[in-house]
């Protein structure tokens, strides 16, 4: 029996589609809140990466020019509150981009729905012009995951510029103060400013600590041990007596009711981030105030109290910028695989440009995987994961505008597998023990490998044994390096043929001489340029200014010190401890406008004098970067600048007229010369008369004359190398 067709009217289709649309909805955000779910550790509700999730890099632009009113936008903080609504924040800045102290605003945006839509932009600190200017600047969001409240940690300051260098200051407008607002709802609404000046100042540190601001971005909560739960904040603070800046952890214990600063850790130091490791250490990743190069790093075991001596982490490049640093697993068990896995986003260039995520397997040991998110211009940036478990990343492109990004572990395309040595190479034929990891994932097949270096240096290919998850595998490639190979990095790329592709690793080895071999290669320029203007005669104990560019040729930085005999104002003043390597690696001493502005100076002797010049002649020593007095040079060097040019008075003997027949003979006289030098000699405005020296050292010229073109006197001169007396003398012709 068939049953009738009935035809639904307008009202009940849209109802009916209106109640399949919602059940579809919510049974979607239903798997949503599984998922984050099964991303979160019970209490707490940070989100991990989501391995499944595949989406493409995104972006959109979230601040220009003239956003909310502001004619720069500045210095991104995101993170992601316990009930996944993303929250954005940066400096709005009036009229000009400049730093505090001017009247900076901080203002943020929310998105619910991960990053696709946002809100309209609002004010959270707001800054006064004058005359009673305050402002805020660089945020960074500290979320407690146990509590759900949110900090945000700024600068305020009225009328003093980081980095406050005076101690001595009392009035509160002077001072750089260290403050944060606090959100209970998620981000919607903030209250504050609350000061934390006192904290980062305790006796007897406000003696020597000054400036301070808090590093831009995110900071964390701790996950394991027995600091679980700590809140920490990372600063950057100003040491008057070193004149240098230094890093320091602000956190609390108590859900930010009170709050501590730990030990400061530098020199050289700048904007900081942290990250908790899978064994509980605390990770500090510093962008370098001294130039030299790659980033600071030091590891504290006590939550950020205190910390190791900073090591240098040169393979992330960097151009002095701030950068981001987390976990890309943050809920993973501790000592999980899952828990050594981090995130570090900066702009791995010499300038700020090629915007790059780069990911580690081993808790920063190694960064084996990279890939470019902004090949363009890109300054700071700092990431966070979101509830869909994907990762956000709000960053500066081009001034001034704030950009966010967003993409998926599997758009980063991370294998882990890393490979290392720490072999040791020398001159001629060495065996470089290469090792192959698999930290995560599946098997690996049999494969094959080979090397390749500067100058054509090759090796391999060898083959390479099937690798299981979690192993790896020690390789011995043959390799042979040229007899003239100097000490030093050498950099080699590495080509792992496997499963059908091709993965290139960078393997940086160190060359090292056996006893008895010496470097060939110079290590340091030294260009000698003279500064004095010359003069028409010298004397012995005259002074001849300099001034030198030196400059470092080796592949890591050095000490370069000038030995100073002979020389005044060349040491200590032309030394430079740690030089960097190019292209920043050079330096100008006793050049007006540079440091050392007093010129070096070489003291003229009689020797020189005698001679009729001199060239001016440097001895350098390079040495290790921490040698600071060259205790044990690598190599000595010898330099030398332009001839200078010695001149002398030129005889001139005036022979009275008097008594003298009209036409008569002078007779001019060398004795004492070196043999072969030429001298003209001439009198009055005559025609000169060269002669050349014999090999006794003697010479005569006779010189027929006309007393009346001499007038009184019968002026004789000499020029040329004139190194012995000269005398004239009249004689019946």
């Amino acid at each position: 029996m068939s049953h009738p067709c009935t035809l639904l009217g307008r009202p009940t289709l849209i109802r009916l589609l209106l109640t399949i649309v919602t059940v579809i909805a919510v049974t979607l955000l239903g798997m949503t809140a599984a998922r984050a779910e099964e991303r979160t550790r019970s209490g707490l509700q940070s989100f991990d990466l989501d391995r499944d999730l595949n989406l493409d890099w995104s972006t959109q632009k979230l601040a220009d020019r003239d956003t909310a009113g502001f004619t720069c936008s500045r210095i991104p903080a995101l993170t992601t509150a316990n009930n996944g609504w993303v929250i954005a924040a940066w400096d709005g800045r009036p009229g000009t981009c400049a730093d505090a102290p001017q009247p900076n605003s901080v203002v943020y945006t929310i998105s619910k729905d991960n990053g696709v839509t946002w809100s309209d932009v609002k004010v959270m600190a707001q800054g006064n012009p004058n005359p009673d200017q305050r402002g805020f600047s660089d945020p960074s969001f500290v979320v407690d995951r146990e509590t759900g409240r949110i900090f945000s940690f700024f600068v305020m300051s009225y009328d003093w510029a980081w980095p406050q260098r005076d101690r001595a200051v009392t009035d509160p407008r002077h001072v750089m103060h260290a403050v944060y607002f606090h959100s209970d709802d998620n981000g919607e609404t903030w209250q504050g400013p609350t000061e934390v000046t006192d904290a980062l100042n305790p006796a007897p540190a406000h003696e020597v600590w000054t400036g301070r601001f808090a590093a831009s971005g995110e900071g964390i909560q701790l996950k394991y041990g027995l600091h679980a739960g700590r809140l920490i904040q990372q600063y950057t603070v100003y040491n008057t007596v070193s004149n240098d800046y230094w890093a320091v952890s602000l956190f609390s214990d108590d859900h930010g009711a009170t709050w501590q600063a730990g030990a400061p850790v530098g020199p050289g130091m700048d904007e900081n981030k942290v990250v908790e490791l899978s064994d509980g250490t605390v990770m500090l990743n510093s962008r370098k105030s001294d130039g030299t190069g790659g980033r600071y790093v030091a590891r504290s075991t006590d939550g950020g109290a205190t910390w190791s001596e900073r090591t240098t982490d040169r393979s992330l490049v960097d151009p002095q910028n701030n950068a981001s640093i987390i976990r890309a697993f943050p809920n993973a068990p501790q000592g999980s695989a899952e828990a050594k896995i981090l995130l570090f986003s900066n702009s791995a260039a010499a300038s700020r440009t090629n915007g790059t995520i780069r990911v580690s397997f081993d808790d920063g040991q190694t960064w084996s995987d990279s890939k470019v998110f902004e090949p363009g211009a890109m300054s700071y940036s700092t990431m966070t994961i979101l509830a869909d478990g994907s990762l956000g990343i709000l960053y500066e492109r081009a001034h001034p505008t704030i950009w966010f990004g967003k993409l998926s572990w599997k758009w980063l395309a991370a294998t882990g597998i890393t490979v290392t040595s720490d072999t040791v190479v020398h001159r001629g034929a060495n065996e470089v023990r290469v090792t192959i990891s698999n930290p995560v994932g599946e098997a690996l097949p049999a494969g094959e490998l080979s090397l390749a270096g500067p100058g054509g240096l090759a090796a391999g290919p060898v083959a390479v044994p099937a690798i299981d998850a979690g192993a790896t595998a020690s390789i011995a490639v043959p390799l042979t390096l040229p007899d003239d190979a100097d000490p030093g990095e050498l950099k080699l790329e590495v080509a792992y043929s496997v499963d059908g592709r091709v993965i290139t690793k960078e393997l940086p080895l160190s060359i090292e001489l056996r006893e008895g071999e010496t470097i060939t290669r110079q290590l340091l320029d030294v260009t000698i340029t003279r500064r004095s203007e010359p003069q028409t005669q010298y004397r012995a104990g005259d002074k001849v200014a300099f001034w030198v560019r030196v400059s470092n040729r080796a592949d890591q930085p050095v000490t370069a010190y000038p030995v100073g005999d002979g020389w005044e104002n060349l040491f200590p003043a032309c030394r430079w401890v740690n030089l960097p390597t190019q292209p920043r690696g050079n330096y100008s001493c006793g050049l007006t406008g540079n440091s050392g502005k007093t010129p070096p100076t070489y003291t003229i002797t009689a020797e020189d004098i005698a001679r009729g010049w001199f060239v001016p002649t440097m001895t350098w020593k390079v040495a290790a970067p921490q040698d600071r007095e060259a205790a044990q040079p690598i190599q000595t060097l010898t330099f030398t600048g332009d001839r200078v040019e010695l001149p002398r008075p030129q005889p001139r003997i005036e022979l009275s007229t008097a008594n003298v027949p009209r036409r008569t003979v002078i007779v001019v006289k060398l004795s004492d010369f070196a043999a072969q030098e030429s001298v003209s000699v001439q009198v009055g405005d005559r025609g000169a008369k060269e002669v050349t020296v014999d090999a006794v050292g003697r010479a005569t010229v006779r010189l027929v004359v006309d007393r009346r073109g001499c007038g009184d006197a019968c002026v004789v001169t000499a020029t040329g190398e004139i190194s012995g007396p000269v005398t004239a003398e009249y004689r019946r012709g």
